[in-house]
């Protein structure tokens, strides 16, 4: 009857140094996995220059990849894609003046080319507007316009005045594009973004002042 009795003490034994190999490979330094570590975006490589000042993208609250690029969607063929800058400025901070640029193109998907210049060819327009167009399936030819905005925010200024001005020439060029089904409606639209985006443009306010937009680029 003893034999049984020492093979269950070993069996004991033997769990018993399974339980410390294990517990001590749980808790030895170096055993655990970092976390890993995010990448800041960079905003600096959203850039333009205005009037002759290097302006770069300000970090804000709402730094989605919208933000930062050219994205839109595709509908019945046809494509929306906007870019809606945070402010830009010249320095960091303090920021005396910051500028907000908006571009827009609206075409059919055929028409899309990379890597060319696609010439501005609306100077003040209804995005309303041509969003309806793109909605009904009419798109028959590319629009692509630009808005700039001059905000004075600095600190003797009472209210932030703006100004706002519209592309009466200009060009973007859009150097490839991510393309993939829209989780919200089944394949029925598809999301853009744009990898990387270069324009220029000129643009005139309502009181006949001009801004110059040159250099700028913009990227996921």
């Amino acid at each position: 009857m003893a034999k049984p009795l020492r093979s269950a003490a070993i069996v004991g034994n033997r769990y018993s140094v399974f339980v410390v190999i294990l517990m001590v490979s749980i808790f030895l330094p170096g055993c655990e996995k970092e976390p890993e570590k995010i990448k800041p975006v960079d905003y600096s490589s959203i850039r333009a220059t205005i009037n002759g000042k290097e302006c770069h993208m300000l970090p804000g609250y709402n730094c989605e990849p919208i933000n930062r690029t050219l994205v839109g969607y595709e509908y019945n063929d046809n494509v929306r894609l906007v870019f809606n800058s945070l402010y830009m400025a010249e320095h960091p901070t303090p920021v005396d003046s910051a500028f907000f640029i908006n571009i827009s193109l609206y075409f059919k998907k055929d028409n899309i080319v990379f890597d060319e210049k696609l010439a501005f060819n609306r100077s003040i327009d209804s995005t309303e507007f041509w969003d309806t167009q793109l909605e009904t399936g009419v798109m028959k030819s590319s629009v692509v316009f630009a808005q700039i905005q001059t905000n004075a925010m600095g600190a003797d200024v009472d209210r932030v005045k703006t100004t706002n001005y519209y592309s009466t020439s200009g060009w973007v060029s859009i150097k490839g594009a991510d393309v993939q089904p829209h989780p919200l409606y089944g394949g029925d639209r598809w999301i853009w973004k744009c990898n990387e985006v270069y324009y220029e443009f000129e643009a005139i306010s309502n009181n006949g002042e001009t801004i110059h937009v040159t250099d700028g680029y913009c990227r996921l």
